[in-house]
């Protein structure tokens, strides 16, 4: 068995390089762990961050 211990992969997927070496010893299964974790919130659209910012800095900027 093939185990990498690094992988440098191109905007495409395609490998660039790689490190690796081969295993034979014995293999365990994991059982009885935890379950994953909670997916991350969605961050908030680029647009929307930029015009919270947009109206934020007029709101705060010096009136003449």
């Amino acid at each position: 068995m093939k185990i990498y211990t690094e992988i440098v992969l191109d905007w495409n997927g395609k490998e660039i390089s790689s490190s690796s070496y081969e295993y034979d010893g014995e293999v365990v299964l994991c059982k009885g762990g935890k379950s994953a974790p909670a997916p991350a919130p969605a961050p908030e659209p680029v647009q929307k961050v930029q015009t919270k910012a947009v109206i934020e800095h007029f709101n705060t900027a010096e009136k003449p």
